[in-house]
């Protein structure tokens, strides 16, 4: 949702990217993630879809210009370049590590595919998680991997009842608004 569109009366359209500041900096160093809602994601990934990687390693550095034409400062594409760059030298990586599946893959189901995304042993360890300082750790390191790795453990923490306020759960949510209004309390 970080786009905003145009409709002209003319019957043309333009499309402008917002909130890109994170995504294409204007500065090399940009502060480490710190907190429980950091949604900086520094992992590159594991495994990437075929079609994805053709995709990436096919876009040569003049159309990535061509596509981000307008949308930054000069010094930001030149961080986007190195980025594309990085990006292409990870899915080599990945190649060469038979790490790219393709689309009907039927792997992408199964438990070698959990332990290349980083998601088996989760839901155990959510349970063994003994307070909220665990718990709240466990959030943390999942945001900074990837979103499947943070929606894993909050499904894991709703399943096994670790959520207060489970955004998925109806009821949990109507019996967190009963507790505070019967506390008092904002």
């Amino acid at each position: 949702m970080n786009y905003l569109i145009d409709r002209r009366q003319d019957g043309g359209v333009s499309i402008a990217a917002i909130d890109n500041d994170l995504s294409f900096p204007a500065v090399s160093d940009l502060p480490e993630p710190s907190g429980v809602n950091s949604i900086w994601l520094p992992a590159m990934p594991t495994i990437v879809d075929q079609t994805l990687a053709d995709a990436i390693l096919g876009t040569s550095d003049e159309a990535w210009q061509k596509c981000l034409h307008g949308l930054m400062m000069p010094v930001e594409f030149q961080f986007a370049s190195n980025r594309l760059a990085s990006v292409k030298k990870r899915i080599q990586e990945l190649l060469e590590n038979n790490r790219v599946v393709s689309a009907g893959d039927k792997d992408w189901a199964g438990p070698q595919m959990a332990a290349c995304l980083g998601l088996d042993g989760l839901d155990q360890r959510v349970l063994e998680a003994s307070d909220d300082a665990a718990l709240a750790h466990l959030w943390v390191e999942a945001c900074q991997h990837s979103y499947l790795k943070r929606d894993v453990i909050k499904q894991a923490m709703v399943l096994c009842g670790k959520d207060r306020v489970a955004c998925f759960d109806r009821d949990a949510i109507r019996q967190a608004v009963r507790d505070t209004l019967s506390s008092g309390t904002d």
